[in-house]
């Protein structure tokens, strides 16, 4: 099972980046990481890019509020299986092992 880690921001560059080394530390590897910038004014975007293993979307919309860049990661993931976390989050060593787990059985849908 391919898994994807969605990173959705609004100006984290405070946190964004221990945000990342959190994902970076998982014990099981993402195959993908990907973060959405939603209409981000402060250094956000140029902290993640010193991750390289980060893909990186900078979506910009009148809109406000967390529903839009996560469609757009949606959208954008490469994998089905979508685990979601907000840039000033950080998650324990094992967070995407423990929420992915119980989706490899055959029972669970």
């Amino acid at each position: 099972m391919q898994r994807t880690v969605l990173i959705i921001t609004h100006n984290e560059a405070l946190h964004i980046a221990e945000c990342l080394e959190s994902i970076g530390r998982q014990t099981v590897v993402p195959d993908e990481i990907l973060l959405v910038a939603h209409n981000c004014t402060d250094d956000t975007v140029g902290i993640a890019k010193r991750f390289p293993n980060v893909r990186i979307e900078e979506l910009i919309t009148e809109e406000r509020g967390p529903i839009y860049p996560r469609i757009r990661g949606f959208e954008l993931a490469t994998h089905e299986m979508i685990a979601c976390i907000d840039g000033d989050g950080v998650a324990e060593a094992d967070w995407l092992e423990k929420i992915t787990k119980p989706l490899e059985r055959e029972d669970v849908v």
